[in-house]
């Protein structure tokens, strides 16, 4: 009996909630420009311009992910003048990230000089526990990156998989509808929107209708 009561929680799906800012953090980072945020009845929708900032929204119980769906629309294509994911070409329409528990924790010396997004991920993990990493799910403009996984250079605790790939229409508008299976289950504390365009100093709008996770 118990083991079917877990598979039937692990089956159950997840609506994030995307209209409503209750118990989202919206975060920014210093030096940067802040996204244009709006929890608008058709969703979420992150008007970019030159700017970054995650969007964190920490589960109310540890889940085991197995799947992550997501559809939306964004408006405009980014600018690269390089290999998207490189250094001054590093921006994403959209990056859907699970915070995985772990162990790692920051004791009051990296705290002290750990930037503030650094801070907030860490404070997600319940007292006793930690932190391991953000694995992020990425939509690439470019077909060549579809597939292709990475540990980010900038940082040990973010990993990429650019599991899906943007199609964009005449008129520069890609409507996506976007799943993905994980062979092994994550043990996650939050979900961790990342959709940014500093680097390359663009202009875009991400609006995501759905997110769910089971």
């Amino acid at each position: 009996m118990k083991k079917n009561i877990n598979n039937i929680l692990l089956s159950a799906s997840l609506f994030i909630p995307l209209n409503v800012q209750t118990d989202w953090q919206v975060l920014s980072y210093s030096k940067l420009p802040s996204h244009k945020v709006a929890f608008k009845q058709s969703g979420l929708n992150i008007s970019v311009n030159k700017s970054a900032g995650p969007l964190v929204y920490p589960l109310k119980n540890q889940t085991s992910v197995k799947k992550v769906h997501v559809k939306g629309t964004i408006k405009k294509k980014i600018k690269f003048n390089g290999k998207q994911g490189t250094k001054n070409n590093d921006d994403f329409a959209l990056r859907i990230g699970l915070v995985v528990k772990g162990t790692q924790t920051l004791n009051f010396a990296k705290r002290l000089i750990a930037p503030d997004w650094v801070k907030s991920l860490f404070a997600l993990a319940p007292k006793g526990t930690g932190v391991d990493h953000i694995y992020f799910f990425n939509a690439a403009q470019q077909p060549e990156l579809q597939g292709k996984t990475r540990n980010h250079p900038l940082s040990k605790l973010i990993k990429e998989n650019n599991q899906w790939l943007l199609k964009f229409d005449e008129n520069g508008v890609a409507n996506f509808d976007f799943s993905t299976h994980l062979t092994n289950p994550k043990k996650t504390l939050a979900i961790w929107i990342s959709v940014d365009g500093d680097d390359t100093k663009s202009n875009f709008e991400t609006l995501i209708t759905e997110l769910k996770i089971n």
